[in-house]
């Protein structure tokens, strides 16, 4: 997926559109990755490798909120 900062919003048509493309592989090229939130580092990666880092909730709750705590 060129432009993978497309995808950075998890909610966002796009995004939801390209989590249901069936492939065995994914690879993103950006330029910009995580520049903004962790909530959009999840997107990118739940993209590559969907349920790795658990449901959004999850996610912000386990990753998200200690990291902006510590």
């Amino acid at each position: 997926l060129d432009e993978g900062h497309k995808i950075r919003n998890p909610d966002a048509d796009i995004t939801l559109c390209c989590k249901q493309i069936n492939t065995h592989h994914r690879i993103i090229l950006t330029g910009t990755p995580i520049q903004n939130s962790l909530k959009e580092l999840w997107s990118l990666m739940d993209f590559v490798y969907p349920g790795k880092l658990g449901t959004l909730p999850v996610f912000q709750r386990e990753f998200e909120v200690p990291i902006q705590l510590g």
